[in-house]
Parts: C-alpha cells; structure tokens; sequence
C-alpha cells in the first residue's frame, strides 16, 4: 500500500535550488548545520563538499582552520573594543582558545593580556551607577537594552523590584514586548517574507515563531490563517515514481552482487514514505531482505592469517594484534587452544603478570623506550597497571628504570595530524568501514584536537557510525567470550580473578545471576573475596590509616575492619591491642558509673545530654550496642533536635529575608525551614503569620536570573558546569526539557558526555594546577578529585604519584589555649557567644569540658541559654484580648506579631492573627510598600 506522495524530501535538483537561494539570501556558502536538508544532502551526494560543487558554490572556512596566531589577534582586537581583558564567554573562539591551549589564563598570556580581576561585587554598585550603565548601553546600541543584554539586570530588577521600574527611574522608555504584536500583524508579517522569499518560509526562519503555538495552536493552522501553503509540502513532491524506485533498487542489487541493505540504496527515506515498509518495498521489485552480513572466513583462512601475523611479528600475536581474534576464540573456545590449533606455541605469546619481576618490568619498558625514541605513555606500556602497583606510580617507575618522565602536554604532540589521520585511515581500509573510538589507538588525542570524535572524521573523509550501532559492551560482548576472557585473566595471575581485577564483572555477574554462579560456568574455583592479609599486615594498614587521617579511624574508614573483628572480637579489643584504644582510666568504668555520669550531665543541663557532648559517649555506644541503648538504660529521653530560636526571631528572620530578596522566600531558600515545619506546622501558615504572602509559584526565580547565574558560574569555572555544579540545576533542565538545551539558551555550548581521562592527564592535570596556585591543591580544589582518588587508592597516593607533597594538616591536637582563642575570636566576629554548631571545633570543646556551657564558662564568655527561659503562661481567650488591648494603648497602635509575647497562643486560640486583631477590636497594621 502506498503512503502520501506528498511526504517524499526534495529531489537533487530542488536539494541544488535551494542550497543556491540561500546563498544568494545569506551572500556566502550556507554550512551543512544551517541548511535545512544538510544531512539528506551530504546522504545523496557523498559529502556535503561533493554537494556544494554540484551546486557551483565552494565550502566555507572551517573555524578549526583558525591558527594560534589568529586567535591570539582577535582576542587582543576584542580587548582593544571593550577596553579590558575580555573574559572567556565574551571571546566568541573562547572554548577552542581554552581547548587549544589548555587553560583560559594561558591562552590570554600568551596574547600578553593580563587575566580579568575578580568582578566586581555587585553589592558595590550603587543605584545611581545602575543608572549610568544602562544609560550608556541604551547610546550604545541606540535602544533600551533587554534584560538580557544588560549585565547587571538581575540585580536592577532586585534594587528596583522590576525590570520596568527600573527602566523608568532611567528616565528612559520601556520597548513594547513581543507579545503586544497581533495576530493580523503577524499574518501580514508572514505573507512579506513568503514574498521575498518567494515561498512559504519555514517555523524557525520566521522572527516571531515561538508566539505560533500559544496563538495558532501549531505552525500548519498559521500558515492556513495566512493562506500559504506548507513549504514543506510543496518541496516533498518528488518526479520520480514508484516504478522508477522499483527499478532504480533492482539496478543497485545487479551492481552490490546481492540485495542492498536500506543504506546502501539512494532513495531509502522516499520509500518510506511511499511503502508500508522495507521489506514491502523489496518485494514488490522481486528481492528478499539480506540478512546483515557477518564477514565470512573459514577457519582454514583463520589459521593461515594468524600464521602469517606471527611470522611478521616473530612470536605468536596476542589477543589485541590479531584483526579477527573474537571469531577465532568464538569457534575454537579460548585464545590459546586457537594457537595450538594453527601450530603456534601460546606460552610465548603472553606472559602472566604475577611471574614477571621489577627487573623484567624495568627491562621492557626501556626496550619500549628504545622502539619510540622517547619514554613511553602509561597507555603505551602494556604492564603499566603492574608497575604503578609495585613502584608506587608511573613516574617513580620510569626514574626507577632511568627514563625521563615526559612533560606536562607533551604526550599530545608525539604524534603529528598527518601520522593521526593516515593511522585512521589505515584503520578504516582495515575494518572496512569507519572505526568506532574505542577501535582507535589515538582517539583521545585526537578527540583533544578535533573537538569530537565525529569532527575528527569529517575532516578525514569518513562517515561517522550511526547512532543505532551498538557500542555498549553489554550488547556486543557474548557469553562464549566472557568465559574465555575470565580463563585468560585466571591464566595471567595464576589463580582465579576476583570481581574488581575482571573488566567485565559487572556484565557477567548481571548475566549468570552472580559472581560466583559465572565462574562455576567458566569451570573455575571461586576464590577468596579477599587477599590473605596477616596480623602483621593488619596493624600495619591500622596503623598507616591512622598516621593519613591523623586520628583513630572509625570502621568504616579502615578496609579491613571486618577481618580485625574477626580476629579480635570486638572493634574495641583490636584498638586496644594496636595501642590506640581508651586509656585505663576509661576501660575500668563499669555500666552503672556510666548511667550515673550521664545522668548527673542530664541534670546539670537540664536536657538529655548529646552524645558528643558526654566525654565517655563513645565508650557507651560500644558497650551498649547504641548511643540510643544508653539513654534507654540510663532512663532518658533521645532530644535529636535542640531549638536554639523562639517563634518571634523565627518570624524576624524569614521577614528579614523577604525584605533581601525582594519577595517572599521559597521554602528551600530559609535556613530553618525543618524547624519551621515543626513548629507552625506547615510553610504556609508560618508566612502568614509573618505577614508574608506565599508565592504561587513552585520555581519563583525567572529564566533570565537562571541564564545570569549560570553564566556567571561558567565564568568562574572556565568551563559549562554540569547539572550537578549548578544549584538550579534541576530547574533549569525542567524547564528547558534537558540541560544541555539549557546551556543553548544561555549562549553556553551543551555539555558533552565527559571523555574518559587516563590516570597520566590525572597527574598532569594536578600539576597544571599546583604550578598556578603555587601549591598544592587541596582534594575540593581539584576538579576529577573522585576518578583520581578511586584510581590511586586514596588522594595521599594520587598526590605522591604526581610528585607533589600535601600541605600540614590542620587537624592535629589542638590546645586549650588555642580553643580559647578561637572562641573568643568567633564571638568578636559575631558580637555575642557563638553556639555549638557555629563553632568549628564545639565537638572537641564539649567533649573537653563535658558541656558547651562550661566550655564558653572557661573561655570568660557568657552561654546564650545560661538562664532557662521560663514557661510562658497558658492565658484564656480572655486575657488574651485584655493583654493585647493593654499593649496597643501602651504604643499607641496595634503591636506587630513579633512585639506581643503571647502572638503564638493567641493564633493557636483564634485561628490567625487577624482574627485574634478583630476579636480584640484592633486593626492590624498595614505592611508599607517599599
């Protein structure tokens, strides 16, 4: 059955038409991403430069043709315009600068350009300078800027309240909105551009596009309204006819040798608009479907070809350097029953890692430097995992075996663009078809210098896979070759692998229903989870975790806590054997003393006391099971939440912040908002306690302060910052439909998947870093600390293997002096004493002293909550109303929430605080407008 002709893409003819009525309207060569047809064009023709010389024009010039020279005189012509360093948003090659040299800062000292400073602190900025800025861009672009276009727009409309206010106070005049244009407008506005272009112009060239859908419905109704026909329509219809398909696919199968696959067949999308489908389609020329092919080698070719890559090698080839090692394992079982089936001793052709010694591991990497002429990457060196394990890390190895360590940068110039580009097209002829990136040995240096990896063959004449092609390994990877590779991995360590030294652990353990169950299946011995570690060993891990964290580790802090209770029976006898356990004093104090101490602090606080605030408070956690045990056996109530601000500065507080914010504050924006719940029991009724009105709306901040902050936190990052980096991060993906259509919007360029760095760009990385701040970052600092602490054990290894030392700790034992003087400090900052949880070290303090208070008593400083506040008391409605009369003749007006002592109970009483106001013949006081 045949579809709608009117649905088939443009011919070639009208595809040349159209690609030179827009060069004519633009006065250059369109790019293939403008052009409307750019992927059907580059389909039909080859290449999108076969198709600009069919159509007479000549490609435009790439921007990564751009030299470094160029780059450095536009960004010195751009400082030249705004008459300051520009910043890396504001130089529109910004991103290739920082891809090309590394960094934003390096890039602009190059140019002789000195970084930007810090901006300026938008609190600085007086409304009058406001004032003056939007002045001067409204003479400069010779209209009243959007909000967009004005830098500081976000915190106008704070100052002002609106964007319009602030306008106004300008003395300038608001441009009408978009929206203000009306339908009639916009269909008049849609029939001049149909005239100039001389047919019915598509959603996205027209200016007001976005508008269509909340007036029209959709783009097809508009175009209806106007009287146009669809473009698209128009530009589908197609000359040639299904008789002509027919035979054109009967022709391509006499030319294949066999019947063509959908896309090896010119006119594949005009069948599918015209045919039910494919299948359909070939039947009504008389063909049957091929199957997709799989490449056809007999097992005699197998054995030949592996015959002959050894006798080019010298030696039997491994697994990597035999082009079709997956179906010979696939056929015959393993790698190596393969080799003795072609005659080939397999005991040369690879050498189990655990047999190998320092001195061989020494010996071969200075015979792989000899064969590069230079010292190897750790990529390149094919123990590299086992000499960074035994040596400490790759540049302690290459010193060990007296080679130079390489460079910061300097691997991603070991191989020019024409050495990369010939070794993909080797690759490709090889394969024949495009390698996918993880086929390719250079693909992150060329990623690093083509931007992406589709860039990268674009510009070598390749045609980029389609994304339908399976590259996860859970779809490509068989059953038959797990079990071979887990064989092959038992061979090389000489016993049975555990999960995390089996690439692939996760996709069998998933697969066979667990770790166990799959070894069982590829015929090995489950060994044990973990290494046999000795006493020795154990104390001795003990004891370097303690000297890396400077305190005593907790369980979960030492991985072989498990072992040591096993061993030991308690957690608590093994710190006492290692030496690191409680002192005598503390071991001799029995259950009951416990429940008496904690008992007379429970009274002397006149609350249950915290756990870290009871100076034996560990002790009992071990020796009961819980901190929550103890309390029950010593008769006391768990208090999880202590209340440090009553209803009165509660309500301070949130008002306090509308009047900063300009609104009412959303619940996610107030610090205490838990205790807010708790206390009033919801945010709503809290806000109108305080007078406030709750905003309507779930995401009060707008998409222009979204697109400021976002751009502002790129600023600082030097880079787009990813969802997680940005604290609206999941406001914006909502309402834009994804993140990276979110950067789009914000004149930021999408993020992609992040490219997998090796554990030597780790190193350079860190480096690069600690010769720009002069030190060595902290862990924070760093921005792949996560990857650089999994793959180095910890950070402390990962710092020792990029030969830099930490910092002292700050951590250490700290003097009564020295908390003293901090406090007092902190309490100078803040004009009163600080409370516990404002003070870094209070859990040290408290479990010094046995209490907060008597800390700040020791420190002459005097505790917030030293007097309890006294109950107030419980009053009827009555001298409710009285007491509230007596305090507005006092003021000589109605008093506000926060200045009558009992507002709480009257509301509870009432039901709000006017009804209460109403009730006791008072009018409330009226919020002035700012």
């Amino acid at each position: 059955m045949s579809r709608n002709p009117n649905k088939d893409k443009p011919s070639n003819e009208e595809l040349i038409a159209l690609i030179q009525q827009e060069a004519a309207k633009l006065g250059r060569t369109p790019t293939k991403r403008a052009f409307q047809y750019g992927d059907l064009a580059y389909k039909r023709f080859g290449s999108w430069e076969g198709f600009l010389a069919s159509a007479g024009l000549k490609p435009t010039s790439r921007k990564k043709e751009i030299t470094n020279e160029e780059l450095i005189k536009l960004v010195q012509e751009r400082a030249g315009e705004l008459g300051r360093t520009p910043g890396m948003i504001e130089f529109q090659q910004g991103f290739l600068a920082k891809l090309r040299f590394g960094k934003w800062s390096i890039f602009l000292k190059s140019a002789g350009l000195k970084p930007a400073e810090n901006k300026r602190s938008q609190k600085a900025i007086t409304n009058q300078e406001l004032i003056e800025l939007i002045k001067l861009e409204t003479k400069k672009l010779g209209r009243v800027p959007k909000t967009q276009e004005f830098q500081h727009h976000f915190l106008a409309k704070n100052r002002f309240g609106s964007w319009g206010a602030f306008i106004k106070n300008a003395g300038l005049e608001l441009t009408l909105h978009k929206k203000s244009i009306t339908n009639e407008e916009l269909i008049a506005l849609i029939r001049k551009q149909a005239a100039e272009l001389g047919r019915t112009p598509f959603k996205k060239e027209f200016e007001h596009g976005i508008l269509i859908q909340t007036r029209f419905g959709n783009w097809g109704n508009f175009l209806q309204r106007a009287g146009l026909e669809p473009a698209s329509l128009a530009m589908r219809r197609s000359t040639i006819t299904n008789e002509e398909l027919i035979q054109s696919v009967q022709k391509r199968a006499d030319e294949l040798g066999h019947t063509p696959l959908k896309d090896e067949f010119e006119y594949a999308s005009l069948v599918s608009y015209r045919f039910d489908s494919w299948e359909e389609f070939l039947k009504s020329a008389g063909l049957t479907k091929a199957k997709r092919y799989k490449i056809a080698i007999t097992n005699e070719e197998l054995v030949k070809r592996v015959q002959e890559k050894a006798a080019e090698l010298g030696r039997p080839p491994t697994v990597d350097e035999f082009e079709y090692a997956h179906i010979a394992r696939g056929r015959i079982g393993t790698w190596k029953k393969f080799l003795i089936e072609a005659g080939l001793d397999p005991g040369k052709s690879s050498v189990p890692m655990h047999s190998i010694s320092n001195e061989e591991l020494i010996k071969l990497v200075q015979e792989k430097a000899a064969e590069l002429g230079r010292s190897p990457i750790i990529r390149e060196f094919k123990y590299s995992p086992l000499a960074i394990s035994r040596f400490g890390g790759w540049g302690q190895f290459l010193s060990s075996a007296k080679l130079e360590p390489r460079a910061v940068g300097e691997h991603k110039d070991a191989i020019t663009d024409e050495e990369l580009k010939n070794s993909v097209v080797k690759l490709a002829l090889k394969l024949k078809r495009s390698p996918a990136r993880r086929e390719f040995e250079y693909e992150g240096i060329a990623i690093y210098r083509y931007g992406t990896w589709t860039n990268f063959l674009k510009t070598v004449g390749l045609k980029p896979l389609k994304s339908g092609v399976r590259t996860k390994p859970s779809d490509w990877i068989t059953g038959e070759q797990l079990t071979d590779w887990v064989r092959e991995r038992a061979e090389e360590l000489g016993r049975t692998p555990i999960m995390k030294e089996f690439r692939y652990s996760d996709i069998a353990a998933k697969r066979y229903g667990g770790w166990k169950k799959f070894l069982n299946y590829a015929g090995l011995e489950p060994g044990r989870r973990k290494p046999i570690i000795s006493d020795e060993e154990l104390i001795k891990a003990f004891q370097e975790k303690t000297a890396e964290l400077a305190c005593i580790p907790t369980r979960n802090e030492f991985q072989h806590s498990t072992a040591a209770v096993y061993r030991y029976g308690t957690w608590l006898k093994f710190l006492q054997h290692v030496g690191l356990g409680f002192d005598e004093s503390e071991q001799e104090i029995s259950k009951e003393e416990l429940i008496k101490l904690v008992q007379e602090q429970a009274a002397e606080l006149e609350r249950t006391p915290l756990k870290k605030e009871f100076k034996y408070g560990e002790l009992a956690r071990i020796m009961y099971g819980s901190w929550e045990a103890f309390l029950q056996s010593a008769e006391l109530e768990l208090e999880r939440i202590v209340i440090h601000f009553s209803d009165e500065e509660l309500i301070e507080q949130v008002q306090k912040l509308a009047a900063e914010l300009g609104r009412t504050p959303v619940f996610a924006e107030f610090t205490n908002n838990e205790l807010v719940i708790k206390r009033f029991g919801g945010w709503v009724k809290f806000l109108k306690l305080a007078g406030l009105e709750p905003t309507g709306s779930k995401n009060p901040i707008t998409d222009e302060e979204l697109f400021q902050k976002v751009q502002e936190h790129a600023a600082q990052l030097g880079s787009p910052p990813s969802i997680h980096e940005f604290e609206y991060g999941g406001i914006a993906a909502w309402r834009f439909g994804s993140w990276n259509q979110f950067l789009e919007n914000a004149g930021l360029d999408p993020q992609r998947y992040r490219l997998f760095i090796s554990d030597e760009e780790l190193i350079e990385l860190v480096q690069q870093q600690a010769a720009e701040l002069g030190r060595t970052p902290t862990r924070e600092e760093f921005r792949h600390r996560a990857p650089a602490s999994r793959r180095f054990g910890n950070w402390k290894q990962f710092i020792n293997s990029a030969g830099l030392e930490l910092p002292p700790r700050k951590l250490g034992p700290i003097s009564e002096e020295m908390l003293f003087s901090l406090v007092q400090k902190q309490a100078a900052e803040l004009g009163r004493s600080p409370i516990n949880t404002e003070f870094e070290h209070a859990a040290l303090a408290t479990y010094r002293y046995g209490s907060w208070n008597r800390f700040l008593e020791s420190a002459g400083l005097e505790p917030r909550n030293k007097t309890k506040r006294k109950r107030k008391r419980q009053l009827s409605g009555e001298e409710l109303i009285e007491a509230i009369q007596e305090q507005a003749a006092a003021l000589g007006q109605t008093p506000k929430t926060k200045e009558f002592d009992y507002h709480s109970q009257a509301v509870a009483h009432f039901g709000s605080w006017n009804k209460f106001l109403e009730q006791a013949g008072l009018e409330p006081r009226k919020r002035k407008s700012v």
